[in-house]
């Protein structure tokens, strides 16, 4: 019975100083990014209009939709980007985050450009039924960008490119406009 206890005691001191070094710090866990995701926001709601009531401003990096008066004013800024709106009605648009002094007078100080096509005709490529089954980053290495004009807010669902200014490829699916004409929904999914 005594060599048992013993030996328990032994071997639990041993695991105790094996374990306290002076060291002893909480380990930064190294988490490598997935290099082939995709982030995916749904049922995103953008304002046609200026407002505080619901955004027209948003960040894939953080998936957060801004009202006019919350948009950053700090280094935050820089990861603003989309910004949707409705020059007359039923056409709406997505523009870069820089553009926007042109856009009812605000500006974003900060603001970096996003490359964004609107008119993305050709189905081989994407097409709202390619959106849904979209899994892969890599699926999108392949497409070039071409920024272009608004497009017509009745035709839906349909689809949209854009590049931000940390080089991540986006695609919009574009679900439709509320019934009143004041916000219109979307789902994101953008490069991780």
């Amino acid at each position: 019975m005594k060599k048992v206890f013993f030996s328990v005691a032994a071997l639990a001191a041993l695991c105790f100083v094996a374990c306290s070094k002076d060291e002893d710090k909480d380990p930064t866990p190294q988490v490598d990014a997935p290099k082939d995701s995709i982030v995916v926001y749904r049922d995103v709601v953008f304002s046609m209009d200026a407002g505080d009531t619901i955004g027209r401003a948003f960040s894939t990096q953080y998936g957060k939709m801004y009202t006019d008066s919350k948009i950053p004013t700090d280094s935050n800024a820089k990861y603003i980007d989309l910004v949707g709106g409705s020059v007359e009605l039923g056409t709406i648009f997505f523009a870069s985050p820089d553009s926007l002094r042109e856009l009812e007078g605000i500006t974003i100080t900060g603001a970096t450009k996003t490359i964004i096509q609107h008119n993305v005709t050709d189905t081989t490529i994407m097409s709202p039924f390619k959106f849904d089954t979209l899994a892969h980053a890599s699926t999108l290495n392949g497409i070039t960008v071409k920024g272009d004009a608004d497009f017509d807010g009745f035709e839906y669902p349909s689809v949209l490119f854009f590049q931000n200014a940390r080089g991540k490829k986006g695609v919009i699916l574009y679900k439709g406009m509320a019934r009143d004409l004041t916000t219109f929904t979307v789902d994101i999914k953008v490069q991780y």
